[in-house]
């Protein structure tokens, strides 16, 4: 009996740990630990269900790689800079990390735990991600500030080594005027992203190869997800929402936009622009702004 008992132990102590080790690095670990103490929560063969997704990727990415161009390192440690926010901000409001995709993040909620407040938590977390983008935007033009300095410093020192003969300055000089011909670029830099949330019944399993797989969501709402990301730039709006996770978050500050065409779809569906949380929707200058902007809308149409 005891050893049975010991194997039971050790086999669960097993289960946990492969537990932990595929979901730590895409949910809070708060949410890791109860689903390691309970695997039967986790259903890998793949179910349907609904989820709300979100996409985030950063506005005009090109022109921050051309600023990297000759720095692929730097390039590595600002995209580092801005997704670690970005990734703390969903795992904090009970979203799971899908994949990574250059600039672009892909999370949903809902799976593999439940969450009743699944459209409520992400877009608190597209807000909050608002403000952290801000943060970022902020750290990276004091980086160059103090790049800068070094540079400047290194060129000094390294000036006052030429005269005295030194000609391994010289080389040392020319990286350091690269380093704050960089700094004076990135000051130049603006760190915004646009983001697009769906709420829709989709397939949510362990999905890949025989040698490969990841936990990942495969449907039409997923696909919506990344066109509303990526409608956000059309319509000047960070924050992009399909029909059906606005009616779930009415009581937050929203705008209908359009009328967007879906392939597959035979009506258009409405999308909305997210603009605040329940405060803000009470204000009275949205309270303005929304009339206007119906306004205009109805004018449109």
């Amino acid at each position: 009996y005891m050893s049975l008992t010991y194997m039971n132990f050790i086999r669960e102590e097993r289960q946990k740990k492969q537990v932990r080790g595929a979901f730590s690095m895409y949910m809070s670990p708060a949410l890791v630990e109860k689903l390691a103490d309970d695997p039967e929560l986790l259903r890998l063969g793949g179910e349907m269900k609904e989820m709300t997704l979100l996409f985030a990727d950063i506005r005009g990415f090109t022109t921050i790689s051309e600023t990297y161009k000759e720095h692929p390192e730097a390039l590595t440690e600002f995209i580092n800079k801005f997704l670690t926010p970005m990734t703390g901000v969903i795992l904090d409001r009970q979203g799971t990390i899908d994949k990574y995709m250059g600039d672009c993040i892909m999370a949903f909620w809902n799976a593999p735990l439940d969450d009743a407040e699944h459209p409520t938590n992400a877009c608190d977390s597209a807000l909050a991600m608002l403000k952290a983008c801000d943060d970022v935007g902020i750290t990276v033009k004091a980086q160059a500030e103090e790049r800068a300095s070094q540079a400047r410093q290194t060129i000094t020192a390294g000036r006052e080594r030429l005269e005295k003969g030194d000609s391994q300055a010289e080389e040392e000089i020319k990286s350091a005027e690269e380093m704050l011909m960089l700094a004076e670029k990135e000051r130049e830099l603006t760190v915004k992203i646009g983001i697009g949330l769906n709420t829709d019944i989709v397939c949510v399993g362990n999905m890949g190869s025989d040698q490969r797989f990841d936990y990942s969501v495969l449907g039409d709402g997923v696909n919506l997800a990344a066109r509303l990301e990526g409608q956000s730039k059309t319509y000047g709006v960070a924050v992009v929402l399909g029909e059906d996770t606005q009616q779930q978050v009415s009581d937050y500050a929203c705008i209908e936009l359009d009328l967007l065409q879906v392939k597959g779809q035979t009506r258009p569906t409405r999308i909305f622009g997210l603009l605040g949380d329940q405060g803000a929707a009470l204000s009275s200058e949205f309270a303005t702004y929304k009339e206007q902007h119906d306004k205009l809308l109805l004018s449109y149409r």
